[in-house]
């Protein structure tokens, strides 16, 4: 009778689980329509687009990952896309059980009319620690204050002065909150933690200050690809 109690706990924690999950899901997807509505965007619960498959370090973590609850739309004058990403290290223990450790994450991504090196700008955190994990140095600027906030990691640290200039520190330093950037190419991702529907506005708002802030260096120095030099 122990073990049949036992089995039903056990059955009955794993069902509650699963409609105390699927619940949260459910409301997550309707706020995030409204979002989308009242952003004048598109939104899908999955991703039509393998937004994955963008060339940025974020989404080469780990043993597994995915994107889900896509937004994409025009903001101002940029095409921006919104999602929720996600990806899972995986490990085994003495008893030869699996276990998933999940990181979340929410992004804002867009292109610039550029070609340029691989940077990745931000507060120390997993996600500037990425650059390490790839062999690259922090690189230090003028700005005592700034470098003491943020870490900036680049395998060309000439485009990382070209991109880094004094409005651009200033921006990040005085409104980028907890966002980490990456440009890989002519790709641009902001990335936070997981953030509530009703914030994602806020984060597309940083994108599309970032991009604005990207030095007129940049443009000429790193045409996009086939532009005119």
């Amino acid at each position: 009778m122990g073990v049949v109690v036992v089995v039903f706990v056990v059955v009955v924690a794993i069902v509650g689980g699963y409609v105390i999950s699927r619940r949260i899901t459910q409301k997550r997807r309707a706020a995030l329509t409204a979002v989308a509505g009242s952003l004048g965007f598109r939104y899908s619960p999955d991703d039509p687009f393998d937004t994955v498959d963008l060339p940025f370090a974020l989404f080469k973590r780990g043993d597994g990952r995915g994107v889900e609850n896509v937004l994409w739309g025009i903001a101002g004058n940029l095409a921006v896309r919104l999602c929720d990403y996600w990806y899972y290290d995986q490990t085994t223990d003495s008893n030869g059980s699996r276990h998933r450790t999940y990181h979340r994450f929410s992004c804002a991504t867009t292109s610039i009319d550029a070609y340029v090196p691989g940077i990745t700008v931000g507060r120390e955190n997993v996600l500037t620690r990425l650059g390490g994990a790839l062999g690259f140095d922090d690189i230090e600027f003028e700005s005592e204050e700034f470098n003491r906030a943020f870490r900036v990691k680049s395998g060309t640290p000439k485009f990382a002065y070209d991109m880094i200039d004094a409005r651009m520190m200033a921006f990040l330093l005085d409104a980028s909150s907890g966002c980490t950037f990456e440009v890989v190419g002519s790709d641009l991702l902001c990335a936070t933690g997981r953030v509530r529907p009703a914030d994602l506005p806020g984060l597309l708002k940083v994108l599309q200050s970032f991009h604005a802030h990207v030095p007129k260096v940049v443009w000429s120095l790193y045409p996009a690809r086939g532009s005119s030099p």
